[in-house]
């Protein structure tokens, strides 16, 4: 990525410098250097709007606002996911609506929000059902799960962990599984009737 920015800056190709700086940021946040990912996320949003790139420039918005979400930076995040999202919306890019109703579900869930939290988790999940994507609702059934224990709905929580947990099983999603199995055992610890799943 380096020698390409290099090579982009020499010949001034602002486009594919900010294809990069976003490619970048990417492997930046997964590396869990939030910080380096939030600079090349807001340079790469700057450059594409510069460049009139409407799309890119909202998918880094986007990356932009999961990494202030990382950072506890939850008004900055919110913004971000409410621009970017009228950017999907005007285009009609309906899954990057659905991921980015996911993300405010999320940021809402960490705030206490539930209740709002939960309708928009559920309005992300009818759209993955249209584009039949399991592992996006399983996504979206993982979280719900996670609001209705925070409600102390023990029923529906464990049958959310259940259902989701296949998806992510047969793509050997370890992480995620384990993270259903963890949401099934709290649910059935506050089980009266102590059934096992």
């Amino acid at each position: 990525a380096d020698e390409k920015l290099k090579v982009f800056h020499m010949y001034d190709d602002q486009l594919s410098l900010a294809k990069i700086l976003l490619n970048r940021a990417n492997i930046f946040f997964r590396l869990s250097r939030f910080q380096e990912a939030l600079e090349n996320f807001e340079e790469a949003h700057l450059l594409f709007s510069r460049q009139n790139a409407q799309t890119y420039a909202a998918i880094a918005q986007m990356n932009q606002a999961n990494v202030q979400m990382t950072l506890d930076d939850f008004l900055g995040a919110e913004q971000n996911y409410r621009e970017a999202r009228l950017v999907f919306e005007s285009k009609e890019m309906t899954r990057f609506l659905a991921l980015t109703d996911h993300n405010l579900a999320e940021l809402l869930l960490y705030q206490g929000s539930y209740q709002q939290a939960l309708q928009l988790f559920d309005k992300a999940r009818q759209i993955y059902l249209t584009q039949d994507n399991s592992v996006d609702i399983a996504y979206a059934d993982l979280y719900r799960s996670e609001v209705y224990l925070a409600l102390n709905l023990w029923e529906e929580a464990l049958e959310l962990t259940t259902t989701a947990r296949k998806p992510f099983e047969e793509a050997d999603m370890a992480w995620e599984t384990g993270r259903l199995w963890l949401n099934e055992a709290v649910a059935l610890a506050h089980l009266k009737d102590g059934r096992s799943p």
